[in-house]
């Protein structure tokens, strides 16, 4: 059996996901699940579900609880809802519906499974009120991710 490169505890691996939109190490720790992207292109930090529909307003008028809510509103700029992409794809998606704009580029199943596999995106509901079970299962592809890159 092949050893692991570097040795980390579960607890080090889930922390990666602590990281957010903005900050220093978010692209970094992006970019390492991405290992065959060409970086001599321009990527950028993309929001999956778009961050224009996470204020009060619009949560409230998509049927979204109070409870949820609160819930979109902690995570909508955490690493489960990002990934890289390039400058113009990342224009075109540009506040659209993800399901929608998904559907709109790929329009073919293979080359949805395809872009989901290449960007951790799980096989659930993809539509805006799923935003939590979307995260839930996004964060644990993550984490096997990051396992199975650093072993």
């Amino acid at each position: 059996m092949r050893k692991p490169i570097f040795e980390r505890t579960e607890d080090e691996i889930v922390s990666l996901l602590h990281y957010s939109y903005g900050e220093a190490y978010t692209y970094s720790v992006l970019a390492f699940l991405y290992p065959t992207l060409d970086f001599r292109n321009k990527f950028h930090q993309d929001h999956i579900f778009p961050k224009k529909m996470f204020t009060k307003k619009r949560l409230s008028k998509a049927g979204i609880s109070e409870e949820d809510a609160e819930f979109f509103m902690d995570n909508f700029n955490s690493l489960a809802n990002l990934q890289l992409l390039e400058g113009v794809p990342n224009q075109e998606k540009s506040g659209k519906d993800f399901d929608a704009w998904l559907t709109e580029k790929y329009p073919s199943a293979a080359e949805r499974k395809d872009y989901m596999a290449k960007h951790y995106i799980p096989d659930v509901d993809l539509s805006f009120a799923h935003f939590r079970e979307f995260i839930g299962k996004r964060e644990n592809m993550l984490v096997k991710a990051f396992k199975e890159l650093l072993n």
